[in-house]
């Protein structure tokens, strides 16, 4: 009887995490790994599994392309960036539509655009895989691994047609191109109207181009719809976009924050981990249960909750320091928490915040709430001399664009938090010249 190939794609050998965190360690002996888990899950699902050094002899290129190219499955292992590992993984995807598994560890984090990849991950705590850590990881791949064997590669899913590419059909791509370019010209006009007149604006450009089959078009009527409708409406605009769309993984975690949004934030969580065990983690994604711990701590006070708010708004912030968003939520739930340390450390990422803000406004950055996070973060960093620089800048340019009467409830909130009295009065003062820009209340 023969039996499909699965050719495994990892490090062997022991081989350096190069992570210093709790619960990682230090090295992987990724024999024991490939011996005790990986090649006793593969045949049980029904393959013969092979790596690489397994050849009896050296595995020039030409004979790993051919075992790339052949192979009915290819399991990569991603826990430690390594580029032939990179390498291998971008040739398969190039030519097979689908067969291709990512994997890594839980404490993985992958290079680049490798990070926004689909992949199945699993436990991994000792250096030596046996026992019931083996038994750990053999049962991940076989429950998960099968459904993920079938899933089309990047390139077979983002580019109609491919491989194939036909040059007729360029003129025609330009076309597209400017026509998209023309519909964001209509999306950001509608967000430059104001806010009473904005809902209406969008209501008539989703009616518009209701009929788009464009990813592009209807991933920015979400946002909008979103922003300027609502979350209840943004969740039912998921809901009729056709299937494939629905199941993009960016539409799936944005129609999970709206149906937070409108009521149901647990449902929402376990929606969003089981997305990020699927398709990994992203910044935005850990900010979105972040959120939604947060939602419920603010609703039931429960400690518990507060911790795993914290938890994930820092884990999503330490996927990416230049992403803010994360980061930004971080300091005032740290000081509401107020454990050992979480003062001194809620000052530290409002530093990074800080710059992580600065950064975007030097890159031109369009988040409309840029500046009031800036804003924000040098009232939770306590940096007085900051806060009298955007204070200035406040002044030159006018309150609207740094959201002043939003923000300056959040500055208050801030404020209270800080134990330093002598900060506070002087943080006090600081609020006091912000207010004195407000227009007076008509």
């Amino acid at each position: 009887m023969v039996r499909p190939i699965c050719f495994v794609v990892m490090p062997f050998g022991k081989k350096a995490t190069g992570s210093s965190s709790e619960g990682v360690p230090a090295t992987v002996e990724f024999d024991t790994l490939w011996l005790n888990a990986f090649e006793p899950a593969l045949r049980g699902l029904g393959y013969d599994a092979v790596r690489a050094d397994q050849d009896t002899s050296a595995l020039i290129i030409q004979e790993m392309l051919e075992r790339l190219a052949a192979s009915d499955l290819i399991v990569a292992d991603l826990s430690i960036p390594n580029a032939n590992v990179y390498y291998e993984v971008g040739f398969r995807h190039g030519i097979r539509e689908t067969g291709c598994v990512l994997i890594a560890a839980e404490w993985a984090k992958p290079l680049f655009d490798m990070q926004q990849m689909r992949r199945l991950t699993y436990p991994l705590k000792d250096e030596v895989v046996a026992g019931d850590q083996a038994k750990a990881i053999r049962d991940v791949l076989t429950e998960r691994l099968p459904r993920l064997a079938a899933a089309q590669t990047p390139a077979f899913q983002a580019i109609p047609g491919f491989p194939t590419v036909d040059a007729m059909k360029l003129d025609s791509f330009r076309d597209y191109v400017r026509q998209l370019s023309d519909f964001q010209a209509s999306v950001n006009a509608v967000r430059r109207l104001p806010r009473t007149q904005q809902s209406e604006a969008a209501k008539a450009l989703v009616e518009q181009f209701k009929t788009s089959r464009s990813p592009a078009v209807a991933l920015e009527l979400l946002y909008l719809v979103r922003d300027a409708i609502g979350f209840a409406t943004a969740v039912q605009f998921v809901d009729q976009l056709p299937t494939e769309m629905q199941n993009y993984p960016i539409v799936r975690e944005q129609r999970h924050l709206a149906a937070a949004k409108s009521g149901n934030p647990e449902q929402a969580i376990a929606a969003l981990e089981e997305l990020i065990s699927v398709s990994g983690s992203t910044p935005e994604r850990e900010g979105l249960i972040g959120g939604r711990f947060k939602q419920l701590y603010r609703s039931n006070g429960d400690a518990a909750d507060l911790d795993r708010a914290i938890e994930h708004y820092d884990r999503g912030m330490k996927l990416d320091l230049n992403q803010y968003y994360c980061a930004s939520n971080l300091p005032r739930l740290l000081r509401t928490r107020n454990e050992p340390g979480d003062d001194e450390r809620a000052t530290s990422v409002a530093h990074v915040v800080r710059l992580a803000c600065e950064r975007a406004k030097v890159l031109g950055g369009r988040d409309e709430w840029l500046n009031a996070t800036l804003l924000g973060s040098a009232f939770d960093a306590g940096d007085l001399a900051m806060i009298e620089s955007l204070i200035r800048n406040v002044r030159a340019e006018g309150h609207a664009g740094w959201k002043l009467g939003t923000t300056i409830e959040d500055i208050e909130s801030s404020i209270i938090l800080h134990n330093d009295l002598n900060l506070k009065e002087e943080l006090l003062i600081a609020l006091a010249k912000l207010k004195s820009l407000l227009p007076p209340a008509s």
